[in-house]
């Protein structure tokens, strides 16, 4: 682990239970397709800043008329694949968004429809040049809970220390040092709150 992004992944955590009653927390994981060539967009993190725009933007559409309430955490990483990808912690307010919803395409194999996933989806997709609708495939995973391999959500309340710990140790994930490109001159963590305290050229 990385002391100070686990330090960062807590007060972000611990941030959220302070601004509504209750907190929907999840994990996702953002990649790219496979039949996609290395290019110039995997070599910065543009890609997952037009996610977020377009994801947002989707929230605000859905949680209307309630003021959209997002907190995030990000890391970007690469192993043997030629191209990275990204893990995702996303908190929303419970009292507006309560579930991720089916991650199945529709009909059509596209995303259409208005759960949590399928804005997601239209999000990375529109964010990589894609068309919204266009049937690529699911690029997008739940993050599983590291002791019964589950597809894992949350529940976080103020005071809740049984689940706000749960919820930092399957977060904890992200911190890790392996497969993190440390020293590269490109981001590899960061938070709704900007706080990524090991700059990428240490």
């Amino acid at each position: 682990m990385i002391e100070n992004y686990l330090e960062s992944t807590v007060n972000e955590i611990i941030s959220a239970t302070k601004c509504q009653p209750r907190t929907f927390i999840f994990r996702a994981d953002l990649k790219f397709p496979a039949f996609m060539e290395r290019s110039s967009m995997h070599d910065n993190n543009h890609v997952l800043s037009r996610f977020f725009r377009f994801f947002k933007y989707e929230l605000t559409k859905a949680s209307a008329p309630y003021r959209m309430s997002l907190r995030y955490i990000w890391a970007r990483e690469q192993d043997t694949s030629d191209k990275p990808h990204y893990h995702l912690v996303i908190m929303l307010n419970k009292g507006v968004f309560d579930s991720i919803g089916s991650p199945l395409p529709d009909e059509f194999g596209s995303y259409t429809r208005q759960n949590i996933y399928h804005r997601m989806m239209r999000s990375w997709l529109k964010a990589m040049g894609f068309h919204h609708e266009e049937p690529l495939g699911q690029l997008i995973t739940i993050g599983e809970h590291p002791m019964n391999g589950l597809p894992w959500t949350g529940v976080l309340a103020r005071h809740d220390w049984c689940a706000i710990n749960e919820a930092v140790y399957v977060c904890s994930y992200l911190c890790k040092a392996y497969t993190k490109q440390i020293g590269q001159g490109i981001q590899v963590f960061n938070t709704s709150q900007g706080k990524s305290l090991i700059k990428p050229d240490v």
